[in-house]
């Protein structure tokens, strides 16, 4: 049965890569090696609505993402200020419009290394959530603490808005942050 299956998804792949059904080929490929497949044909669709579309999907649906910033950085890199639009449903837009010009964002962390991530939060409490859910994750043989960043950032520089998943994410180079507080939250 697994022969089948295996063959069958491969197939449908292939031609969903030939017909240039690139969402489907992401919906078809497991979920720890969706971006590999979206950086395989992300040029292109660069700089169009279904790249901000895929971007966004394949970003929503990761776990890891601290697994693979560099590749981020290149996704959100490619992402101008004049189609972030393209990335966000119409009520995570229109939350982004409301935001103010420069306002305060938070992110939760339990390993130092954390503090250069890409996404932040506007709500507190779920920042807090995840630094604990970071500190336990980390592991016995690592050094993990959780801790609550507070910073600041400009709306210009903010790339996105998400609500799905209730987490108010922002996401953010981390150079565009101004962190003005670290509490650790033991």
């Amino acid at each position: 049965m697994n022969h089948y299956r295996y063959k069958f998804k491969k197939q449908k792949l292939e031609e969903y890569l030939a017909s240039g059904d690139y969402s489907g080929a992401i919906a078809l490929t497991e979920r720890p090696y969706r971006l590999d497949r979206f950086m395989d044909f992300m040029d292109d669709v660069a700089g169009t609505e279904e790249f901000c579309k895929l971007a966004a999907d394949v970003w929503i649906d990761s776990e890891n993402i601290h697994r693979n910033l560099d590749e981020w950085r290149e996704v959100w890199s490619m992402v101008g200020s004049s189609n972030r639009e393209w990335l966000h449903d119409d009520q995570e837009w229109e939350a982004f419009q409301s935001l103010p010009e420069h306002f305060e964002i938070y992110r939760g962390i339990g390993v130092e290394g954390a503090v250069r991530g890409l996404s932040w939060t506007t709500d507190v409490d779920k920042a807090r959530w995840f630094a604990d859910r970071n500190a336990n994750l980390a592991g016995v043989d690592i050094d993990a603490e959780p801790i609550l960043l507070t910073g600041t950032v400009n709306k210009s520089d903010v790339i996105a808005y998400f609500l799905q998943r209730g987490e108010s994410e922002i996401v953010v180079l981390p150079e565009k942050v101004e962190l003005i507080r670290r509490e650790s939250l033991f």
